[in-house]
């Protein structure tokens, strides 16, 4: 009988119960002296994001469910292709790495073990067990593609542009996203798919002319860098011309558009620049209205409306669908004007066809001759160019840059701080003159002005100092040679020989510098005036029979213009003679600058000016 017993406690007695899908094996092994009961199969064991095949990258938490009844846990074991990589007494989740193991697709395996509940001695020393299971494919990538998704093609597709890639399937797929170029906007993320790759994207926005797309990749916690950009070019509704009909209409012309689906209709809008506008300011600042509504295909209209000088006409082509989408063209400004800041010169460069506008408020804008659009070399900070268009200047720092006009790449540099006045920390008010001279005044820490000063470029040194006295105040005009300069005031100064003579009073208003700096045309009365720059004597004048302000010469034409009431009178200065006069609708009271045959608004309006 002892030995019985002794017999029953070395026999180790383990049950393993398999449990895969739907089937239940029970299974004892081992010798029994006695009738050992079944256990009683009550045990859930459910992972709550498997499946037939799971993707994964990374490190990736295994969620399950477990419900033991009354037996106890043992432990939760992970298995991956067959080999036990973890094990664990949590009883919701095991995190798991997937760097541990291969790219690829493996079976998982997630085994429970608990009690039998025999109460047998095996049972009681963890020697009999029951065993649990739940079995799935998972397939693994943590490697990132050494390419990006490639864009197969960009199309007009049913009216739209349609951007189509080959898509990322793997696993360790974070976001894609896709960018346009455009010469105007330059890269622009458009859209981001975050959870799964479509393949292809509707560009519903693009209305026409050329555009370049390319894709970023995000996976495996890194991004792949974008690929060639597939460009594609689209005729736009644009306007393409615009002439006067009569003196009352305009005529219209434009392309029709490549880039409908389900034409409706079109309409012809207009709006006027809100006051202080910019230069090709946004349309969508603009108040557009509606003038005209028509439901058949055409690409010519005209529209009769009364607009003056001034009023800044701006003009678009907005084409419906039916689906309530709309293609709108860029505006189009009929030469009534463009806007920008308040003016105070404006220069003609034959040598690269276009216009100088210098401004108050430190910005500086330069304009094809031809189409008065932007140029590329818009700059800031106090630009100025000189009278006779041989430099351009600008505010760098302590000092002031030396520049070609037409590259603006830099010729020379002069360090204010360093080699004037170490007292000037800041310097404002730049204006150029002629022969390598610029005029500035210099400040201190505390904003105060200390003096304005003359500088040659050309021999390197201080043409001239004037201590400030009295209020603030600015030059506003410098003569061609660089010899001469008017303050805001009045004061009319002589730079010499590293000095700065005062010579007198002359109004800024009713003055200009010609040719060479040496004369100035003043208006005085109803008479116009040629006076000698180092006196002041007249040289010549002739009666007008008006009261001219801010008088403009144009060194192209030799003709000074000024402006009385709602007029401007254009005349020969050789000739002493009456040659045009231009009626002022808008604005009449604002400065205006005559520069080759083009008459600009201090606002800026421009109007071409046929001189006979």
């Amino acid at each position: 009988m002892v030995m019985r017993e002794l017999i029953s406690i070395l026999c180790l007695v383990i049950l393993v119960l398999l449990i895969g899908c739907n089937d239940i094996v029970y299974s004892p092994k081992g010798s029994y002296f006695k009738e050992i009961p079944e256990p009683q199969v009550d045990i859930v064991l459910t992972i709550k994001n498997g499946g037939e095949l799971l993707k994964a990258w990374g490190n990736v938490k295994l969620l399950y469910e477990i419900d033991t009844k009354s037996h106890e846990l043992l432990a939760i074991d992970l298995y991956v292709d067959g080999d036990k990589i973890l094990s664990t007494k949590n009883p919701d989740s095991i995190l798991f790495n997937t760097r541990s193991v291969n790219d690829g697709i493996h079976q998982m395996r997630l085994e429970m073990r608990t009690h039998t509940n025999t109460g047998s001695l095996a049972d009681k020393m963890n020697k009999e067990y029951m065993i649990y299971y739940v079995e799935w494919k998972m397939e693994i990538h943590n490697s990132v593609p050494s390419v990006t998704p490639q864009i197969q093609k960009v199309e007009v597709y049913d009216g739209r542009v349609r951007v189509t890639w080959s898509p990322y399937n793997y696993a360790n797929f974070q976001s894609i996203s896709i960018y346009d170029v455009t010469q105007t906007q330059g890269n622009r993320r458009r859209a981001t798919f975050s959870s799964y790759d479509p393949g292809f994207w509707i560009d519903s926005s693009f209305v026409g002319g050329q555009r370049g797309y390319y894709l970023i990749l995000t996976a495996g916690n890194e991004t792949v860098e974008r690929n060639s950009i597939k460009e594609i070019s689209v005729d736009a509704p644009v306007i393409v011309s615009m002439d006067y009909v009569n003196t009352t209409g305009i005529k219209l012309q434009w392309k029709k558009p490549q880039l409908y689906n389900n034409f409706y209709n079109y309409q012809i809008q207009y709006a006027t620049d809100p006051p202080f506008g910019v230069i090709g300011q946004d349309d969508k600042y603009l108040d557009f209205h509606t003038i005209v509504t028509q439901n058949i295909i055409e690409d010519t209209i005209c529209i009769i409306q009364d607009i003056g000088f001034g009023n800044a006409v701006r003009y678009r082509v907005v084409f419906g669908e039916s689906d309530g989408r709309q293609l709108i063209s860029p505006s189009t400004t009929f030469y009534l004007g463009e806007r920008c800041p308040e003016m105070r010169s404006v220069l003609f460069s034959q040598t690269s066809n276009s216009y100088y506008l210098i401004h108050t408020d430190g910005w500086s804008y330069h304009l094809d001759a031809n189409t008065f659009q932007e140029l590329d070399c818009v700059t800031n900070m106090s630009f100025t160019v000189a009278p006779d268009l041989s430099y351009a200047y600008c505010i760098g720092g302590r000092g002031i840059y030396q520049l070609d006009p037409v590259t603006f790449d830099t010729l020379s540099y002069i360090n204010v701080y360093q080699d004037i006045n170490s007292s000037v920390t800041r310097i404002k008010e730049l204006v150029a003159g002629g022969a390598g001279r610029v005029f500035f005044s210099g400040w201190n820490y505390s904003y105060f002005p200390i003096a304005y000063y003359g500088y040659d470029f050309s021999e390197q040194k201080t043409i001239g100092e004037i201590k400030h006295v009295g209020p603030v105040e600015r030059f506003v005009k410098a003569s061609q040679n660089g010899s001469y300069g008017i303050f805001e005031s009045g004061i009319f100064w002589k730079f010499a020989d590293s000095s700065a003579q005062q010579i007198g009073k002359l109004d800024p208003d009713y003055c200009c510098f010609i040719e060479d700096g040496e004369k100035i045309v003043r208006t005085s009365g109803n008479y116009l005036q040629l006076l000698q720059s180092n006196d002041l004597s007249v040289i010549s004048e002739f009666y007008t029979g008006k009261s001219l302000l801010y008088p403009t010469y144009d060194s192209i034409t030799a003709c000074v213009g000024g402006q009385s009431g709602n007029h401007y009178y254009i005349y020969n200065l050789q000739q002493q003679q009456l040659i045009k006069t231009v009626q002022l609708c808008l604005y009449s009271l604002d400065q205006f600058y005559f520069s080759n045959s083009v008459l600009f608004s201090k606002w800026g309006y421009f109007e071409k000016i046929q001189i006979p």
